[in-house]
Order: structure tokens, then C-alpha cells, then sequence
């Protein structure tokens, strides 16, 4: 996992935080016809897999909750 952390000050003094994380596993991969469905609740992009399909949508949900977004 790669994750970087920095922090500016703004004019007003008040100190911006942004975090990037970026998440990369030794899995099959995802097909790119499936990367738009990857946060849907129980979705699977493979049948070979032990997965619920529930990981991918509940770190959605909870970075959501926190009033920030993912990007691909």
C-alpha cells in the first residue's frame, strides 16, 4: 500500500489536509467492463473468488460519510 499525507496553510492560516491512498492487490484483476460496478453492494467480477462483494462497497460508503470521494 502507497500512501501519501501532506498539509498546506491556506491565506486564512486554517491548515488543508489531503491524504491520496492508493490500494493495489495481487488479485486476477478487474476487467475494465466491470470497473463502473465495482462499488455496487454484493457485486462480483469473478465467481473464482471467496468474496461477499461487500469491500469494495462499504469503504465507498464510509469515505462518502466523511464527505470525501473515490476516484479510478
Amino acid at each position: 500500500m502507497n500512501k501519501k499525507l501532506w498539509y498546506n496553510q491556506n491565506e486564512a492560516g486554517h491548515i488543508n489536509q489531503e491524504a491520496t491512498i492508493t490500494l493495489k492487490d495481487n488479485g486476477q484483476g478487474i476487467e475494465d467492463a466491470y470497473k463502473e460496478k465495482i462499488f455496487a453492494m454484493f457485486f462480483r467480477a469473478s465467481e473464482r473468488t471467496d468474496g461477499s462483494g461487500l469491500g469494495l462497497y462499504i469503504v465507498k460508503q464510509a469515505i462518502e460519510r466523511m464527505g470525501e470521494r473515490l476516484c479510478l
